[in-house]
């Protein structure tokens, strides 16, 4: 599906908001399976879903881990935020993937997969699991294989989650103190066309969710709108209000009451 736009280039700034926008949109959708089945009908597929994922994903890398790859050193502070982040949104995301792939190693894998404990602990042993069925090299293996690609987690991305956990664990820091401190000249500009592919990615899905929702707490949900918040004053008033209303009210006997049936005590209360 795709939603033409006659809105100018978008600006820097927007830009730089694009990933925050997108993983709001993907992480919302996740609890809102009302919204999420309504944009399936407009073409919202478990691909473009995965398209979101490995934009995000990428720009990620590149803005934040990629600097690792050109010999800047890292702290474990850096590779365990991008594990709290990215690395468990991978194994919520794999462990879904599998249990609708169904076959006996993908259940495996999605019954190793712990969103509840420590987020290198997690990835490492989402890794490992993945690296055992793949080692088998059958045609379940391949299927596998294709399955986490479609999602963004192909081999390079599996390989890069790998050194997070390494980083955080303490295993490449003398490696990468050693190693030259050189940065792609090429990274501004990639940085720049997969920010430009994510912010198109997610203004075409924001568009039709806005068009699909059914209330303004789906979109809230979704980071496409913000609560409503009352002045203190309202509040104070719409109290007193209330208030006011409960004295006029007479008193009920219970006594009385309790001696009609359910119906009739209804009215009584009312």
């Amino acid at each position: 599906m795709s939603v033409q736009s006659s809105v100018s280039a978008p600006s820097s700034l927007t830009l730089s908001r694009a990933a925050e926008r997108a993983r709001k949109l993907l992480q919302g959708l996740a609890g809102q399976p009302r919204l999420l089945e309504a944009l399936r009908r407009a073409g919202f597929s478990p691909e473009e879903a995965a398209l979101g994922v490995h934009l995000s994903a990428e720009l990620h890398r590149l803005q934040v881990s990629g600097p690792v790859f050109h010999g800047q050193a890292r702290s474990a502070l850096d590779a365990q935020r991008d594990l709290a982040g990215e690395g468990m949104l991978f194994v919520r995301a794999v462990g879904a993937a599998m249990v609708r792939l169904g076959t006996p190693a993908a259940l495996r894998i999605a019954g190793q997969m712990d969103p509840a404990a420590p987020p290198a602990f997690a990835v490492d042993t989402a890794l490992s699991a993945i690296e055992q069925a793949l080692a088998a090299g059958d045609a379940e293996a391949a299927a596998l294989d294709a399955a986490l690609a479609r999602r963004g987690y192909g081999p390079e991305r599996r390989a890069e989650m790998r050194v997070w956990v390494q980083q955080a664990t303490g295993q490449l820091f003398e490696a990468e103190a050693a190693a030259p401190n050189a940065v792609d000249p090429a990274v501004p500009g990639r940085i720049l066309e997969v920010q430009l592919a994510l912010y198109r990615w997610w203004q075409e899905w924001s568009i039709v969710a806005r068009a699909r929702a059914v209330n303004r707490r789906e979109l809230i949900m979704v980071g496409l709108a913000q609560p409503r918040r009352r002045s203190s004053t309202e509040a104070g008033v719409e109290a007193e209000e209330t208030l006011d209303q409960r004295q006029l009210l007479p008193p009920v006997d219970d006594t009385e009451a309790a001696s009609f049936p359910p119906a009739e005590r209804s009215k009584l209360a009312a």
